[in-house]
């Protein structure tokens, strides 16, 4: 599995330093954990009450994995960084997300997309290409076509079990990424957000896509 974060250059106040390939765009973090280390995740009292909170009225598409980012954005504190705490944000923030269905088009699409190449193409740092070959959210690509013009950011995970388990991946276990992903869930200044997740063919293998921005 891998979790894979990227934001563009209107978002570079974020801490964050890179592993990868800096571009014009933005930073670009590359593959993350050994295949063993979310296999073994087991279901926490944060994924139970978040399974309940789901189950109190029908879903939008995607909208588990957004509870589970607006429960972290909301309680941090039931996420503690693990390992050196340094340069992560442990404010909580007041204001949840917005469900964007444009943003959860994109994200659907890029899911697709990203399954349909093999895994090591995408974790050798291509998990934010397109079919064009540029980064999704580049000017005149898909985040940019769906109105998002001011902020832009697409945080990228695979293989977990559960949409919990990757969010818990991002807020706890982000050291390595100088929790860049951690530090744009927790950003108060992102207004909205379109998550995407679950198998994709053709191998039903598991990604879990965000994109998040303001217009």
């Amino acid at each position: 599995m891998g979790a894979i974060m990227a934001f563009t250059n209107l978002a570079r106040k974020i801490a964050c330093a890179s592993v990868g390939a800096l571009s014009a765009a933005g930073l670009l973090l590359g593959p993350a954990v050994p295949a063993a280390s979310a296999a073994t995740d087991q279901p926490t009292q944060i994924d139970s009450a978040m399974t309940a909170l789901d189950h109190q009225r029908r879903p939008k598409k995607g909208s588990v994995l957004l509870k589970a980012v607006n429960h972290a954005r909301a309680h941090p504190e039931l996420y503690p960084p693990r390992g050196n705490a340094a340069g992560a944000v442990m404010k909580a923030c007041p204001n949840p997300l917005r469900y964007s269905a444009a943003l959860h088009k994109v994200a659907n699409a890029h899911n697709y997309y990203i399954a349909s190449r093999p895994l090591e193409w995408v974790r050798a740092g291509n998990a934010h290409k397109g079919p064009s070959g540029k980064d999704v959210w580049d000017p005149g690509e898909p985040m940019y076509q769906a109105g998002y013009r001011s902020y832009r950011a697409e945080i990228v995970a695979d293989g977990f079990p559960t949409p919990e388990a990757a969010v818990r991946f991002w807020m706890q276990d982000d050291e390595k990424w100088k929790w860049g992903h951690r530090n744009i869930i927790l950003d108060c200044t992102i207004q909205e957000a379109g998550p995407a997740h679950g198998p994709y063919p053709p191998n039903n293998h598991y990604f879990y896509t965000v994109d998040l921005g303001n217009k």
